[in-house]
């Protein structure tokens, strides 16, 4: 991490998911733009590549509708663009 970062997002598999670095820079691992639907569709093909459980356990947190309802676009999309347009 550059000096002065942040961690805001990790994971068990990923221990620096999102940075952010004073208030104009936001660095993020994964992509915020994917909908759930594209991600399923994504991790099925890609089973093998990924493994097995790994893949798996994505996809049982895909199928959890409490786990796909806290993911907030809109709220995520707001927050980008805050921090892409301020002065």
């Amino acid at each position: 991490l550059p000096d002065g970062a942040t961690v805001i997002a990790r994971s068990s598999h990923c221990p620096v998911a999102a940075y952010s670095l004073g208030d104009r820079v936001v660095a993020v691992q994964a992509h915020p733009e994917f909908t759930p639907a594209l991600t399923r569709d994504l991790i099925t093909v890609r089973h093998d590549l990924i493994g097995a459980d790994v893949a798996d356990a994505a996809l049982d947190l895909l199928r959890d509708a409490k786990a796909v309802d806290a993911i907030d676009g809109v709220a995520l999309a707001r927050w980008f663009t805050a921090v892409l347009t301020q002065p």
